[in-house]
């Protein structure tokens, strides 16, 4: 039998409670409740760049990241990987500081397996784009509000992403950004 921690939302052994967890009843560890005063539970992650459905795991306990890219990602990959799983990488992000490009991603036909996050950018200076996602039919979905965004929005060639998909989430957005 080895030491270590229970990590509370999947009943799994750990040597250390990882970021974006603290220690509770000596142990196991919990999921922190996320605010600037504790500094996102420390899950504040730097710069992600995914290039691939098995790099989406570099996320899993991020609540706030510098900036994430998604890049090139075929539909298919030859690891076999289960989406549903993977996408859960995306579950505790609550927050994207500076830049958010979705690039080319052939995996997404919505975006709301970031359902929790709440804000994209902390200044005006930051940037979400959005292009050339094949398959992206929408971007949140109505039951899903989506984040609040500061900075400049770029949404171009999504071939499947109706105009008034984006029209929606730019009114959103202008009724609701910090600035």
């Amino acid at each position: 039998m080895g030491s270590g921690f229970i990590l509370e939302e999947i009943s799994e052994c750990v040597m250390s409670c990882p970021s974006g967890f603290s220690r509770e009843s000596g142990s196991r560890c919990i999921r922190c409740t996320s605010s600037p005063a504790n500094n996102y539970c420390m899950g504040a992650c730097k710069e992600k760049h995914i290039r691939s459905i098995g790099d989406f795991q570099s996320l899993r306990y991020c609540s706030r990241v510098h900036t994430l890219n998604i890049y090139n990602i075929a539909t298919v990959e030859n690891r076999g990987n289960n989406f549903n799983e993977a996408f859960t990488a995306f579950d505790s992000l609550e927050q994207i500081d500076h830049e958010f490009t979705i690039h080319n991603a052939k995996v997404f036909s919505s975006l709301s397996m970031f359902s929790r996050l709440h804000h994209i950018g902390i200044t005006t200076n930051a940037t979400i784009t959005i292009e050339e996602n094949e398959f992206l039919t929408e971007l949140w979905p109505l039951s899903q509000p989506p984040p609040i965004i500061q900075g400049s929005l770029n949404i171009v060639r999504n071939a499947r992403l109706c105009l008034k998909q984006i029209v929606d989430f730019v009114n959103y957005t202008m009724t609701h950004e910090k600035g």
